[in-house]
C-alpha cells in the first residue's frame, strides 16, 4: 500500500499532521528551494526533526531550486548538514546537487524532481544509472505510462494525486515586471490569468515565479486502484484552506472503506499531451 507524504503550511499546521496517521512529510529548505508556503531553516530543521521522528514519520527535504554559482556554497553545507542529520529523502531539480551527493555517497537518498522532464523510461534509467532510485513523477503524463516506467524500471514512484499542481517555474519576476509594465501596485501575494476557458494561479517569490494549475487535481479513485503500484503519494497544499486539506487527508486515509467518488478533476490522468516525442519522427 502507497505511503502518504502531506505539505505543512507552517510549523502550527505541521505539529497537527504529525498526529494524523500520515507516513511523511516535506519540508522546503529556505533559500535552495522553490514551490512552497512553508519554508525552514536548516537551524529550524535541527529543532523539530526530533519532534517528527518521535512520531515515526520520514522526512523528506525539498531543494528544487534552479541553482547558480553563488547557491554553492550555501547548497554544499545544506546537503552536507541533511546528511548528518539522516533525513530520509532530498527531493532535487538541479544536477548540482546530483555531483554534490555523489561525493557525499547519498545518492541512494535523492528523489528526482525534475516536474516535466522525468516523464519517460529513458530519463529514469539515466538517473538510476547514478544511483538514484526514486522519483516524484510528472503529473505530465498519463497513469498508463506512470505503470509503464515502473514496470520497465523498477523505480520508486511518488505521485501527485491531489492539489493545485505546479506546472511551470521561472526564473524571472512576471508579476512585478507585469506590474511594471501597466503601472499598476502589485496587492496580493497570488493572482488568477486565464486562457481561454482554463484558470491558472501565478504566484511570484523571493526566487521567482510559479505557475499552478487553477483546479485541483484529485485522484483518489485512481489511488484506490493502483495503491500497490505506487510506492508514494503526495497531497499538495498550497493554496488550499488547512481545514480542507486536513479533511482531504483523512478522505485518502480512508480510501479502501469508499465506494463512491467525486467526479473530480483530473489532469493527464487519462489524456496524452498533445505533442510527444516519438522514435524515427
Amino acid at each position: 500500500m502507497s505511503k502518504i507524504i502531506v505539505t505543512p503550511k507552517n510549523e502550527k499546521h505541521l505539529n497537527k499532521l504529525l498526529d494524523d496517521k500520515i507516513d511523511a512529510v516535506l519540508l522546503s529548505i529556505e533559500n535552495l528551494s522553490v514551490n512552497s508556503e512553508y519554508y525552514i531553516s536548516l537551524n529550524k530543521l535541527r529543532e523539530i526533526l526530533p519532534k517528527i521522528k518521535e512520531k515515526n514519520k520520514e522526512v523528506f527535504i525539498s531543494v528544487n531550486k534552479i541553482m547558480h554559482n553563488y547557491d554553492i556554497e550555501e547548497l554544499k553545507i545544506c546537503m552536507q548538514t541533511l546528511k548528518e542529520l539522516n533525513v530520509d529523502k532530498i527531493l532535487f531539480y538541479d544536477l548540482s546537487i546530483l555531483s554534490i551527493a555523489d561525493k557525499l555517497n547519498i545518492t541512494n537518498k535523492l528523489v528526482i524532481y525534475n516536474e516535466h522532464s522525468n516523464a519517460s523510461i529513458n530519463s529514469h534509467k539515466f538517473y538510476q544509472s547514478y544511483g538514484v532510485d526514486e522519483s516524484l513523477i510528472t503529473s505530465d503524463i498519463t497513469l498508463e505510462e506512470i505503470n509503464e516506467i515502473k514496470k520497465q524500471t523498477g523505480i520508486k514512484l511518488i505521485v501527485p494525486v491531489y492539489g493545485h499542481i505546479p506546472i511551470m517555474y521561472s526564473r524571472r519576476y512576471l508579476l512585478t515586471n507585469y506590474f511594471n509594465h501597466i503601472k499598476k501596485q502589485k496587492t496580493s501575494p497570488y493572482y488568477y490569468f486565464k486562457q481561454n476557458e482554463d484558470k491558472y494561479i501565478i504566484k511570484e517569490e523571493a526566487y521567482g515565479t510559479g505557475i499552478y494549475s487553477g483546479k485541483i487535481i484529485n485522484l483518489d479513485e485512481e489511488y484506490k486502484k493502483y495503491q500497490n503500484t505506487f510506492d508514494y503519494i503526495i497531497l499538495y497544499s498550497n493554496f488550499i484552506d488547512a481545514s480542507i486539506y486536513d479533511n482531504t487527508i483523512k478522505h485518502y486515509l480512508n480510501i479502501n472503506d469508499l465506494d463512491k467518488f467525486d467526479n473530480s478533476y483530473k489532469g493527464f490522468a487519462y489524456t496524452k499531451t498533445t505533442y510527444k516525442v516519438k522514435k524515427d519522427e
